[in-house]
C-alpha cells in the first residue's frame, strides 16, 4: 500500500514538474490539450512503473491499490484544472490583477471599463460580489484590494505570470 501512495505521488509531483516546465519555457497555444497530453503521459508511466512493482495486478489487493492510485491521480488532475482555468479565464482574478497594476492601487468601475469594453452591470454585480467576499474594500470612490484579495492576486498572478497564462 505504501509504495502505490509513494507512486502515485511521484506521479502528481511529476505531472506538475513537467507542466510547470513545459508551459514556462514555450507559449503554448492548445493548453488544454497539452494539459491532457501530459496527464495521459505521465499515467502511462504510473501504470508502468506500477507494473513494474513486486506486488502484480493478478492479485485483488494489488489490483485495489492500482486502481485508488488512478483514482486519486484523476481527482488530482480534475481539481487542478479547477485552479488552472480560474487563472487562466477568471475576470475575478482580471479585476484583482487590474488593481494591482493600477497607480494608487485602487480603480473605479469607470477606470475598469476603459480597459475592458462590456457592459457595466457586469462589472457592478462582480465588484459587488468580491467585497461582499472580502476581496475588495470600498475606498472613495473605488476599490481597493484587502488583504485575502492581495494574496489572491499574488497567488494567481505568480501562476499566470510563470505558466504563460492570459489571465482571466
Amino acid at each position: 500500500m505504501l509504495r502505490s501512495f509513494v507512486l502515485v505521488s511521484a506521479a502528481v509531483l511529476l505531472f506538475f514538474a513537467v507542466h510547470a516546465i513545459v508551459f514556462h519555457r514555450r507559449r503554448i497555444h492548445s493548453r488544454f490539450r497539452a494539459l491532457c497530453v501530459i496527464f495521459a503521459l505521465v499515467g502511462a508511466a504510473y501504470c508502468a512503473a506500477y507494473w513494474l512493482l513486486p506486488m502484480p495486478l493478478t492479485e485483488p489487493r494489488g489490483l485495489f491499490f492500482f486502481l485508488n492510485g488512478l483514482a486519486y491521480y484523476g481527482f488530482i488532475f480534475l481539481g487542478y484544472l479547477e485552479i488552472y482555468f480560474t487563472a487562466d479565464r477568471s475576470i475575478t482574478i482580471r479585476i484583482m490583477r487590474e488593481i494591482l497594476k493600477s497607480s494608487g492601487k485602487e480603480i473605479t468601475i469607470e477606470e475598469f471599463k476603459k480597459v475592458f469594453e462590456t457592459e457595466e452591470k457586469i462589472f457592478l454585480r462582480r465588484f459587488s460580489e468580491m467585497a461582499e467576499s472580502g476581496y475588495l474594500s470600498a475606498a472613495g470612490s473605488g476599490y481597493r484590494l484587502s488583504r485575502k484579495g492581495l494574496f489572491t492576486a499574488a497567488f494567481y498572478g505568480a501562476m499566470i505570470d510563470y505558466l504563460n497564462l492570459e489571465g482571466g
